[in-house]
């Protein structure tokens, strides 16, 4: 997660929400990328959850499980943009 800028927009939306450094990084790591809107969502399906849980191992998957209901966005430059709870299933 080195190579990501965090925006301020970011980095307050990241404190409101709550989400743990951990998170954000296996989010970013072992998410599914999807091209919209002229950024690039980074979100935790299925098969990105079984990646996440495969590299992190039971215990620490299971720590920051409840925080993969988020996702965020990064621009083109590589900067973390936003980030949400998601709240119902995303429309891709």
């Amino acid at each position: 997660m080195e190579d990501i800028q965090i925006s301020v927009h970011a980095q307050a939306r990241i404190r409101q929400r709550g989400l743990k450094a951990e998170a954000l990084d296996a989010l970013i790591t072992y998410g599914s990328y999807r091209r919209r809107g002229g950024a690039e969502l980074v979100f935790m399906d299925k098969k990105a959850r079984a990646r996440a849980k495969d590299g992190l191992g039971v215990k620490a998957f299971a720590r920051i499980e409840s925080s993969f209901n988020t996702y965020v966005v990064v621009g083109d430059e590589g900067t973390l943009v936003t980030c949400a709870k998601r709240l119902k299933r995303l429309m891709l």
